[in-house]
């Protein structure tokens, strides 16, 4: 993938401009996945991008490995990484959570938990999802829909990130998409 294209779709949020439709549209290619390095399955209503990139995250220098897409002005994205040894996986969810809230300038910012299905997954107050309403690098408005989790596999333990963004989203499609992400 392009340095370009990575940018456009992973950095530093996933961000773009457009109207969502509805979920059962003949538009949306809805497709299950499993990421290729983390025990997560997914599922994408376009063609998955995939990209890796090492960060910074609550003193932690981790390697996220991201696979998303964008389709009808709506970006699709999820993001895990493996934690090393003795890091705290309720400080790296977060401070991701954080990060986010702050790129975004987000405001009208709601808050719950949220526990995917599968196995492994641990039960953290840092495991939540978001709804908030923010702008664009470019000043456009955004709404995003967000979840972090944490799960254990004989790997050791992971952080998820899944979102939606676009300038409107449609419910059916975000509950459809974050729905769908589980533990694999």
């Amino acid at each position: 993938m392009t340095r370009m294209k990575f940018r456009a779709i992973f950095v530093p949020v996933f961000l773009v401009a457009g109207l969502g439709l509805g979920a059962c549209s003949p538009s949306w290619n809805w497709r299950d996945l499993r990421l290729e390095q983390a025990p997560i399955r997914i599922q994408l209503p376009c063609k998955p991008e995939q990209a890796s990139r090492r960060v910074p995250l609550a003193g932690e220098l981790v390697d996220l490995q991201m696979t998303g897409c964008a389709t009808q002005g709506t970006t699709f994205a999820v993001t895990a990484a493996r934690l090393s040894a003795g890091a705290s996986p309720a400080a790296v969810l977060a401070a991701w959570r954080e990060s986010m809230l702050q790129t975004l300038h987000a405001s009208e910012v709601q808050e719950r938990p949220y526990t995917p299905s599968g196995s492994g997954m641990l039960a953290l107050p840092q495991s939540v999802r978001v709804d908030a309403r923010g702008t664009q690098p470019d000043g456009k408005p955004v709404q995003a829909s967000a979840v972090w989790f944490a799960r254990t596999d004989p790997n050791g333990v992971w952080v998820v990130h899944a979102a939606v963004y676009g300038a409107k989203t449609d419910p059916a499609v975000v509950e459809t998409f974050l729905g769908a992400v589980r533990g694999d």
